[in-house]
């Protein structure tokens, strides 16, 4: 039997476990609907088997415990390697190939199998100064060939996109270049596999897993990592440090008394106060280096200069939101406008040689007229949602105003056979820029109508809560799917036949210049429901 009294191996695998686990979850939480989130998570998960079952390894006294914690950490290294490839794959948005991904996941699964149920992966173990430690079975150098093999391929996957630093953005170059940094270094653990061959190697694997998990936890702060704005506050800095400093004053205060006091044999209260005054005079100089350091090092600069570069950085990221913003703009009018013309140019080719049919210029005069202010309404939409009109605010009754809108789709209403169900409260006088307000009304109610083609019923109320007011529009039509709830409000983003995909996006233009919100709420087949909330004062 092995005994073993030296922990301090196992408790550096238990804390860099923790950190593994810490950090997969924080990343997995933050948005666990990411792909990337989630590979991640489970990436950190898998790492932390392997470091939880080596701290088990090191500190157990029995050789069939040691039997079972080799099995066990083998479970995490039969899936690390296949698991920084995938997440390779999803950090450099691969799509293709995805059969090698498939490949690469079997073998690992096959692996397992023969560590869980055969002793052909690990035989056995040996028995080290720091402890048990795996024995490699007949199997195993397969096994590492093909962990060589996987590493190497998801190193060479990040090389790649790190030489391509002039096609990249400076943010995503140091994103990848963090990864690939992290990874090359974090694969150093595989030196520890000599150890599994007899050649005893100290089992330092913990350490490069430590490195990788902290770069990456710094590419997290400094260059958002997976879209996390994360502000790492320096005055929290400082009053670690100071902190720190402030500790380490008042030990080397009472150490250099006592030290004092055995010397002389006896307590002298003038030399503590000397002391004292001493490490006094030195801790604000040396506070202010220590702030210097801080400034220069890890914030590049002092509070001020942080604070311009946040300013222009803020400045960066709205611009590019609004380069966006116009891009999508762009394709969808390009869309959207495409078959108007298409059809216009389609009549337009047939004008000369049917300019005498009469049946055929009226034709083309309907159509193309048509065309022409589905183009015109197309143009005055995007304008209304690009560069919206000033508020001109004025004390309105919403339930009046809602009425009159109401009058306004009588019609359509009746043709489809829509039943109008009010519900108001008590409504009192709000500042809104009634014109603007009632397009908001038109686009919801238009909407509800478009939702009910065989009838139904529309339900508007009106109430008060919170010194706010709520209108809200329900109807009992056929909903909205759920994946399509998140992108309503997004410009061009329609289901309808000759839908532009802009009348909510004004919509929440117009609701957000109010300084109100709208939110959506809908089961399909069943009906969806729209509340504005407006600010009464």
């Amino acid at each position: 039997m092995f005994e073993n009294t030296d922990y301090s191996i196992a408790i550096q695998n238990l804390l860099v476990g923790i950190l593994a686990q810490g950090l997969g979850l924080f990343i997995y939480l933050r948005n666990p609907r990411i792909l990337l989130n989630k590979i991640f998570g489970i990436f950190c998960f898998v790492f932390s088997v392997w470091l939880y079952g080596f701290f088990f390894l090191y500190i157990t006294k029995d050789e069939n415990h040691a039997l079972f914690w080799i099995k066990f950490l083998y479970m995490g290294v039969c899936y690390s390697s296949v698991l920084s490839y995938h997440f390779t794959r999803a950090f450099l948005g691969i799509k293709n190939k995805k059969w090698i991904l498939y490949l690469f996941y079997f073998i690992s699964t096959i692996f397992l199998f023969l560590n869980l149920f055969t002793n052909k992966l690990i035989s056995g173990f040996y028995i080290y100064q720091w402890g048990y430690f795996p024995k490699a079975g007949k199997y195993h150098t397969y096994f590492m060939a093909y962990i060589f093999f996987e590493t190497g391929y998801t190193l060479y996957l990040l090389y790649k996109r790190y030489r391509q630093r002039n096609k990249l953005a400076a943010l995503e170059f140091e994103r990848v270049k963090y990864i690939f940094f992290a990874f090359a270094i974090g694969h150093l653990v595989l030196i520890n596999f000599c150890s599994t061959y007899g050649m005893p190697v100290y089992p330092n694997a913990h350490l490069y897993m430590a490195i990788l998990f902290v770069m990456v936890a710094y590419a997290i702060i400094h260059h958002q990592l997976f879209n996390i704005e994360f502000v790492l506050k320096k005055t929290l800095v400082y009053s670690i440090i100071i902190s720190i400093i402030t500790i380490l004053y008042f030990i080397i205060i009472y150490m250099a008394e006592k030290v004092f006091s055995i010397i002389t044999g006896h307590h002298s209260i003038p030399l503590a106060i000397a002391t004292i005054a001493f490490f006094s005079i030195i801790f604000i100089p040396l506070k202010n280096k220590i702030q210097q350091f801080i400034d220069n090092r890890f914030f590049h600069g002092t509070i001020e200069q942080i604070d311009e570069e946040n300013i222009k950085l803020r400045e960066e990221l709205q611009k590019t939101e609004k380069l966006k913003a116009v891009a999508t703009l762009a394709a969808g009018m390009a869309h959207e406008i495409k078959n108007p013309l298409t059809s216009i140019k389609t009549f337009t080719e047939f004008i000369d040689k049917k300019k005498d049919d009469p049946e055929f210029i009226e034709k083309f005069k309907k159509i193309v007229g048509d065309e022409v202010d589905r183009i015109n309404y197309i143009v005055k939409q995007l304008l209304e949602f690009s560069k919206p009109s000033e508020l001109k605010l004025q004390k309105t009754n919403i339930n009046e105003l809602l009425d009159e809108t109401l009058n306004l789709l009588y019609n359509d209403c009746l043709k489809h056979s829509i039943k109008i169900e009010k519900n108001y409260c008590l409504s009192p006088m709000i500042r809104i820029d009634p014109t603007q307000m009632k397009q908001v009304f038109l686009n919801l109610l238009l909407n509800t109508i478009d939702a009910m083609p065989d009838g139904g019923t529309v339900i508007v109320s009106t109430k008060i809560t919170n010194n706010t007011l709520q209108i809200i529009v329900k109807d009992t039509g056929k909903g909205i799917d759920k994946d399509d709830i998140k992108h309503i409000f997004d410009p061009f983003f329609s289901k309808k036949d000759g839908g532009t995909g802009l009348g909510l996006s004004v919509v929440h233009g117009i609701i957000e210049k109010h300084g109100g919100k709208i939110s959506v709420g809908s089961i399909v087949n069943k009906g969806s429901s729209f509340i504005i909330t407006l600010p009464l004062k």
